[in-house]
């Protein structure tokens, strides 16, 4: 059999890049900027925020409680601010409440008095 030569060789193989010098950067890749937190509460702010959330969790025997938790880290988020853009805080109060009630009944029924399963003296919670 006869070899046929005609055809183009392939190309050679192209050279790695050269390696970037440490601080600059190849003119192909965008700039790195450096961005802060920013919080800009106020303390008088979150006091009002706190007395009212404390006042209203007091008077409904601690039911407003997971309202005061979403008004409190709403107020600490949106007040916090990354390349000037706040955070947001987007739970919802009331599964929130379904948990710490779920969480109670709990607590309650494992230390009901006269329970072995409480080796605690809280009864007087019960």
């Amino acid at each position: 059999m006869e070899a046929h030569f005609d055809a183009v060789p392939p190309a050679p193989p192209a050279l790695p890049e050269p390696p970037v010098p440490a601080g600059s950067r190849p003119p192909s890749q965008s700039p790195m900027f450096e961005h802060r937190f920013v919080f800009d509460g106020r303390a008088n702010e979150y006091f009002r925020i706190w007395i009212v959330n404390l006042a209203l969790t007091l008077l409904s025997l601690g039911i407003f409680s997971a309202w005061a938790k979403v008004r409190s880290e709403r107020y600490f988020y949106g007040s916090t601010r990354l390349a000037g853009v706040p955070f947001e805080y987007t739970a919802k109060p009331l599964p929130i409440l379904k948990a710490a009630s779920s969480r109670w009944a709990c607590f309650r029924l494992t230390s009901w008095p006269g329970n072995t399963v409480c080796t605690c003296n809280w009864a007087w919670l019960c």
